[in-house]
């Protein structure tokens, strides 16, 4: 990994990473079900999917062409199947949600594929306790790899730079 490198270095932990390296990180968990017969985003994660573990996740648009791009990053603390119902709520009952599920049409109408992805980083010791890590990994990699559209992620962008040791 670039940054664990960086940091033995005594190099910047601000290393731009490109979205396959970033997908290095994660590992693919499921294709999306795009729309649904009522004309419903769907995503595309079962309901009794087992896992409640803290993680980092990202949609992730395969283009026509092959290449990947992560659209979304995203943190999960009490698990990814009820994050996702958070959205799947979302895309109907809020701004910024309906304002993602257009966007995600629109991927899927320029006939790309999305998937989601997700990353379990172990949590940290601390004083003797152990520390979730996610929410920190999550604003590393938002910081470095830049998803789009960059809108969804303004107010955390602007915290990483802090975060990172750099203000």
């Amino acid at each position: 990994m670039r940054c664990v490198e960086a940091r033995r270095s005594g190099g910047n932990w601000n290393l731009p990473l490109t979205h396959d390296d970033a997908l290095n990180l994660f590992q693919q968990l499921s294709d999306w079900v795009p729309i649904d017969a009522d004309g419903n985003l769907q995503l595309g994660l079962q309901a009794d999917h087992p896992d409640t573990r803290p993680c980092v996740y990202a949609w992730v648009e395969q283009c026509t062409g092959g290449a990947r791009r992560i659209l979304y990053i995203g943190k999960a603390g009490k698990g990814l199947i009820a994050r996702m119902k958070q959205h799947r709520a979302g895309f109907k009952k809020s701004v910024t949600g309906q304002t993602h599920a257009l966007a995600l049409r629109d991927v899927l109408m320029r006939g790309s594929t999305l998937s989601i992805w997700a990353l379990y980083p172990e949590p940290f010791e601390m004083f003797g306790h152990l520390i979730p890590s996610h929410s920190a990994i999550e604003d590393y990699l938002i910081a470095n790899v830049k998803p789009r559209p960059e809108r969804n992620h303004y107010n955390k962008r602007l915290a990483a730079p802090a975060l990172s040791g750099d203000a």
